[in-house]
């Protein structure tokens, strides 16, 4: 296989079997955050598809615990998706060699917690935080749904702020062909690596953008990371479930904004 990054097109699962490489989706969520999926159904239809995949509830780190020690054999990404208090849509997720050290950078991370997922940490802080737990950060759909995505990334504290980062979310299943070439050109800026994941809330949608790189375990897949040497195969999946997230994560927001709990 040839590693090209950008690879807007769906995910062949059979014909990713057949390569020497591996396929993982670096971004799902379960019943434990927002998910409609249990731990156990996301692993069971992992199995059947021969991927990884990186539970990244919103600021809770329990669903993807979970999975790790259920994995029985299914490469399991210790990951979390963390909302920056700054402006509400900016989403990190932060990835783990080990669950240790997704559990202690999750305590380290949690006095600066307010409502929900939201970190009180700017993103150069939150990134040292990650980085001195061996973590992997990514920044999440960089120009998503929200019409501000299209704005924020210029704005120069928040360019300052992105050199922390180690990777763009290049793919991302609620993101369109457009969308996902802007976030490829700003990881090309940036000058940093790329990763790509379903953002799944449903089992049907598990596995429609994955990171493909040569090896098998984690630290293999960081080692392809952060040397640019992985791919992103996938594109947007079908509409009824980027709408009701879409619906779901407004929510979120206008309560946290007010403050509710």
């Amino acid at each position: 296989m040839r590693f090209q990054a950008f690879n807007f097109k769906d995910v062949d699962p059979d014909a990713l079997k057949e390569t020497s490489y591996c396929s993982v989706d670096m971004h799902v969520h379960t019943d434990h955050s927002d998910g409609k999926q249990s731990v156990e159904a996301v692993l069971s239809a992992a199995r059947s598809m021969d991927i990884g995949v990186s539970i990244t509830d919103h600021g809770v780190i329990s669903g993807s615990l979970e999975a790790y020690y259920q994995s029985d054999g299914c490469m399991i990404v210790p990951g979390i998706e963390i909302t920056l208090s700054e402006i509400l849509d900016r989403h990190i997720l932060c990835y783990f060699r080990t669950p240790d050290e997704l559990e202690n950078f999750h305590i380290a991370n949690q006095k600066a917690f307010r409502i929900f997922s939201y970190s009180g940490y700017d993103l150069t802080t939150l990134c040292d935080i990650a980085h001195e737990h061996n973590g992997l950060v990514s920044y999440a759909h960089p120009f998503g749904w929200k019409p501000f995505h299209k704005t924020h990334n210029r704005q120069k504290h928040w360019k300052e702020q992105m050199l922390s980062l180690d990777c763009v979310e290049i793919i991302n299943g609620q993101c369109n062909l457009f969308q996902a070439k802007r976030s490829y050109k700003l990881a090309r800026k940036l000058k940093k690596s790329y990763t790509g994941g379903s953002d799944s809330h449903n089992a049907e949608s598990l596995g429609s953008v994955v990171t493909v790189f040569k090896g098998r375990t984690i630290d293999e897949l960081f080692s392809a990371t952060l040397k640019k040497e992985v791919c992103v195969i996938g594109k947007k999946r079908y509409v009824s479930e980027t709408t009701g997230a879409a619906l779901h994560e407004a929510v979120r927001h206008y309560i946290a904004a007010r403050g509710w709990k």
